[in-house]
């Protein structure tokens, strides 16, 4: 049955999780908040991340501090939401395919002494906020970087995904549809079904796949079926061995994050792979 205590403690932090975000907006100048998500993700055993996010929004004057770029790997925080479409962005516009940034990092060996104090009266750690929070804005830098080297200058339908790939050790993930308001029809460009392309072998090109439920530059769209990629990758000793030491001080255990990088592709180039197979065009959502 129902576990009323534990209800009531997951009620708590997502409400906290979700005033937290309004008053963030708020902080922007913004007068509401669209296409709020909620993501969660398992920082040890007995304590769990939960995070609030959306695309905060306004009726009036844009503050100049939206428009800053400095600290987000080159484009303006106003340049990317969660939404299939971006307020005030070109009516026409292209993709360029889906961009991520990822990260892995460890916890600290002082922090779980902390944490394990902390679980004995229940609570936020807030040292282990700092420490999601700064996971998730590397990995969402990372995936502006890659969308601004692709030549764009907006990024859509916006997601975080976190993955436990080993204890006390967590993938970050921040991802979305880099578009161009530099318009350009894409399906004269498509090769025919079969004949590859983009130097994928028989794989779509990258900028036909979007994760908005629409990919602008193809008018028909007809249902092919769901597409997959699959990759099952298993860490080498010295890599477990390396992150156990960096467990001890915590951060990025870049061997891992270059693992999940290709791990992610592997995959991602499957699923174009089976997409150009039934002779689609494109794939969306």
């Amino acid at each position: 049955g129902e576990i009323t205590s534990m209800t009531t403690l997951c009620e708590s932090a997502r409400e906290e999780a979700y005033i937290r975000m309004l008053e963030n907006a708020a902080q922007l100048g913004a007068t509401g908040v669209v296409a709020v998500r909620y993501d969660t993700n398992s920082v040890m055993d007995g304590m769990t991340e939960v995070v609030a996010y959306g695309l905060a929004v306004t009726d009036g004057t844009v503050p100049s501090s939206a428009h800053a770029t400095d600290a987000d790997g080159g484009m303006a925080r106003d340049r990317v939401c969660t939404s299939n479409e971006l307020p005030n962005y070109a009516a026409e516009h292209r993709s360029l395919g889906v961009v991520q940034g990822l990260t892995v990092r460890s916890r600290n060996f002082v922090s779980d002494i902390g944490a394990g104090f902390k679980g004995l009266v229940g609570g936020e750690i807030s040292t282990y906020t700092t420490m999601c929070e700064d996971a998730r804005n590397e990995a969402y830098k990372r995936m502006v970087t890659a969308a601004v080297e692709l030549g764009a200058d907006a990024v859509v339908a916006m997601r975080y995904d976190t993955n436990e790939i080993n204890k006390g050790v967590t993938e970050v993930l921040a991802y979305g549809t880099a578009v161009s308001s530099t318009t350009g029809s894409l399906g004269a460009e498509w090769p025919a079904a079969g004949n590859g392309g983009g130097g994928m072998g028989v794989a779509l090109p990258g900028e036909v796949v979007t994760t908005v439920g629409r990919l602008p530059g193809l008018e028909a769209q007809f249902s092919l079926g769901i597409v997959q990629g699959i990759t099952v990758r298993s860490n080498n000793f010295f890599s477990k061995f390396g992150a156990g030491l960096k467990s001890m001080v915590g951060g990025e255990i870049a061997t891992w994050s270059v693992l999940c990088q290709e791990a992610r592709k592997k995959a991602f180039d499957r699923m174009l792979t089976q997409a150009r197979k039934r002779g689609a065009r494109g794939v969306v959502g």
